[in-house]
């Protein structure tokens, strides 16, 4: 874990840890997948993609004095990724269902699979250690100067955000307890 990074393109599905901030500077991607975890300020031009890939952004917190915390927190984050996955094909077996009245054999074995995988990820999520709730930076932020797509996950402190439609060149920042974002 550095102080400070820097990416001058682009990081696709990595996972980066910085104590102090990272800034990305990516023209039409700057962060797409994966975790980035920064103490004081995340700084990009966009997050995420077009096509929904699940971004895990966290803020405001020193993973640095936390290592055990830090390993949970990306176990936490790489389940929610697969959860996502999983309910993203589940709902597509329900919309030919629902298209076709009933699914093939075939159809109905996976969905049975999907199910089963679904409730084995929600059972290990719940069984995850919570950990110590840790001191919050007050000034803690995510910038983006561009675009948030859906599918980004952004947290900051213990307050967690979900971006359900595309926003821009938008702040994300704790208070009173929650993430609020300003243009």
């Amino acid at each position: 874990m550095a102080n400070n990074i820097k990416i001058l393109r682009e990081a696709i599905d990595c996972v980066i840890y910085a104590k102090k901030m990272v800034k990305a500077e990516g023209d039409r991607l700057s962060i797409a997948g994966g975790l980035v975890v920064a103490g004081t300020l995340i700084e990009v031009e966009s997050l995420g993609s077009k096509k929904e890939i699940y971004t895990d952004v966290e803020v405001g917190v020193d993973y640095a004095a936390q290592q055990k915390q830090m390993n949970t927190r990306k176990e936490a984050s790489d389940l929610r990724s697969a959860l996502k996955k999983v309910d993203k094909e589940l709902a597509l077996l329900h919309e030919i269902k629902k298209s076709k009245g009933e699914l093939t054999a075939k159809h109905a074995d996976t969905f049975q699979q999907l199910l089963s995988r679904k409730e084995e990820i929600e059972k290990r999520l719940r069984d995850l250690p919570s950990g110590e709730t840790v001191p919050v930076y007050k000034d803690a932020k995510v910038v983006v100067y561009k675009v948030v797509y859906p599918g980004v996950e952004i947290k900051i402190g213990e307050a967690t955000m979900s971006i359900l439609e595309e926003c821009y060149n938008t702040t994300f920042y704790l208070f009173e307890g929650e993430i609020k974002q300003s243009p």
